[in-house]
């Protein structure tokens, strides 16, 4: 989890201080957000090795790969289903008055 913290801060520097373009940062934390939440877990053969360091040397294997799609269409549709609700609702409060 610190390592996730890191990546943010490193990431949230670069960006204040004009060093790296948005869709460097947000690439960049597409590909190692996934990585780290899964070695957080304790998944194992996600990476080769078994680790990640602060330099970049997170190689996904296919089944990180794998992981790394799993994991943000997850989140993609967990978003679409909380909007979803969330129109619902306006819709349901707009027809009741």
């Amino acid at each position: 989890m610190s390592l996730f913290i890191i990546y943010i801060v490193c990431i949230g520097l670069a960006l204040l201080l004009n060093k790296a373009d948005l869709s460097q940062a947000i690439l960049g934390v597409a590909y190692y957000v996934p990585i780290v939440f899964c070695l957080f877990l304790g998944l194992t053969g996600v990476t080769e090795g078994g680790r990640c360091s602060l330099f970049g040397s997170c190689i996904a294997t296919p089944v990180g790969w794998l992981f790394i799609a799993l994991f943000w269409f997850i989140i993609v549709w967990l978003l679409a289903w909380v909007l979803s609700v969330f129109m619902r609702n306006i819709k349901e409060a707009r027809s009741i008055q």
